[in-house]
């Protein structure tokens, strides 16, 4: 299960070849929780960026079972109408590569040296549930779109409040000599 939080931000892109459109829905920023049964669990999130043929996209990863905040980048690239391929980097780990393939009702079926898995979009196409195993383990997770935070500045409207500008004060003269 040690290889499972390395590739989890990978598995936040899957779901946009399960969409009507493959690509409509697939860039953005992801973010969710997997719980292993061995009582490990992982907060990921993930930010995809992306055109028509490709994406691209950086995640971070942690928890009680990672040595503090990890980071890792991938690109995805499709490979026919409903599959594609994943290339995967992560600090610590050697490159990985992940194929997957989406069926009729929207499921993706992944795999990859070591796992293998599934995931079922749903909410519209702003989340989806991961069921992932690994060797004699296994772990589940479920994951959200995250909506943009808005500029607080931004988000206010008119002008911005003038303050009070403090008064510069002059400095007294200072006469030397006699009057």
């Amino acid at each position: 299960m040690h290889i499972l939080p390395r590739v989890l931000a990978l598995l936040l892109c899957l779901p946009a070849w399960a969409a009507a459109s493959p690509f409509d829905r697939f860039p953005g920023e992801w973010g969710g929780t997997v719980a292993s049964d061995d009582g490990c669990e992982w907060k990921v999130r993930a930010s995809v960026k992306g055109g028509q043929k490709s994406f691209t996209g950086t995640f971070t990863y942690e928890g009680e079972c990672a040595e503090g905040l990890r980071r890792g980048s991938f690109t995805i690239k499709p490979k026919g109408e409903t599959c594609y391929v994943a290339s995967v980097s992560a600090a610590g780990m050697p490159p990985m590569t992940v194929n997957g393939c989406a069926d009729e009702e929207g499921a993706v079926t992944f795999q990859a040296p070591g796992f293998y898995g599934t995931l079922t979009f749903h909410g519209g196409g702003n989340a989806f549930t991961l069921a992932v195993k690994a060797g004699p383990g296994s772990a589940e997770g479920e994951f959200r779109r995250l909506k943009p935070k808005k500029n607080k500045r931004a988000a206010r409207s008119g002008p911005k409040p003038q303050g009070r500008k403090s008064e510069q004060k002059a400095t007294p003269e200072v006469l030397i000599g006699g009057y």
